[in-house]
């Protein structure tokens, strides 16, 4: 889980000159700064035996975390009302006014220090949003570029968390632009014929998955790899089934043909 992967060129990590809301990155900086200065003013609470909560797992929206989640289209071929209007490869912004309801997004960390969409809480301000804007939904596996104009993902993780206490100032971040990227998925078919698959993968906590940290040269999978598929992608289906990624593992191991149902970022 600790290892650094995606060496090479990434459309969440990529600088680009489009790559803005309608927020300026000065600003949300300057209110983190001061935030972080109140933040750090306050008593610090006594220690406990208790265990830290895990830093690959971030809830949005802790008083929603009770109610169901909404259901949120996987791809765009997936039979919903909501119609995928963002082009597969390319990135989208979203609007969200924190007013009394919660930003209501469940997301999860990787490996590399990227962040992905889990779900949207049901009654939050993001489901609010999905059906205001059906041309722009977030969808499950969508990856957050930006938050108010933030690359830095301490920060864009703080700018979330932030925007959902009924405590927060009005004056910090009661509005949000998000920046997010919706991958191309392909699929990668390999026989193996008592062969190895030839990859390596880590896993999400919550993120059902695997990311691919590794492909092997002269491979099962790297013969098969027409796609492109490259090191930082997520597996998210094998043979259709998605689930959690040791089920994933698994029926990688123990079934052939395997079908990959791949995200490429």
């Amino acid at each position: 889980m600790g290892n650094k992967c995606c060496q090479g060129e990434n459309a969440l990590v990529e600088d680009r000159a489009e790559d803005t809301c309608n927020s300026g990155q000065s600003d949300a900086a300057v209110l983190f700064d001061e935030h972080v200065e109140n933040l750090a003013a306050k008593e610090v609470p006594e220690a406990t035996d208790e265990p830290a909560a895990s830093q690959a797992e971030l809830v949005v929206a802790q008083p929603v975390l009770e109610r169901p989640e909404a259901k949120v289209p996987e791809s765009a071929d997936a039979k919903s009302a909501v119609p995928e209007a963002v082009p597969a490869g390319s990135k989208y912004c979203v609007s969200i006014e924190k007013a009394d309801k919660a930003v209501g997004l469940k997301v999860d960390m990787t490996p590399d220090d990227r962040i992905f969409i889990v779900s949207v809480l049901e009654g939050s301000r993001f489901e609010s949003w999905n059906f205001a804007n059906p041309e722009k939904a977030v969808m499950i596996d969508d990856g957050i570029v930006k938050v108010n104009g933030l690359k830095d993902v301490d920060m864009m993780k703080t700018l979330l968390d932030i925007a959902t206490e009924s405590s927060s100032p009005p004056e910090f971040a009661p509005h949000l632009e998000v920046l997010l990227y919706r991958p191309k998925k392909v699929k990668v078919s390999i026989r193996k014929d008592g062969e190895p698959i030839g990859i390596h993968t880590a896993t999400c906590e919550h993120l059902h998955c695997l990311i691919l940290e590794g492909i092997a040269e002269g491979s099962r999978f790297s013969a098969s790899n027409d796609a492109g598929v490259k090191v930082g992608d997520h597996i998210t289906h094998v043979n259709g089934f998605r689930g959690p990624p040791l089920q994933l593992v698994e029926k990688m191991k123990a079934e052939d043909p395997v079908e990959f149902t791949i995200c490429c970022y």
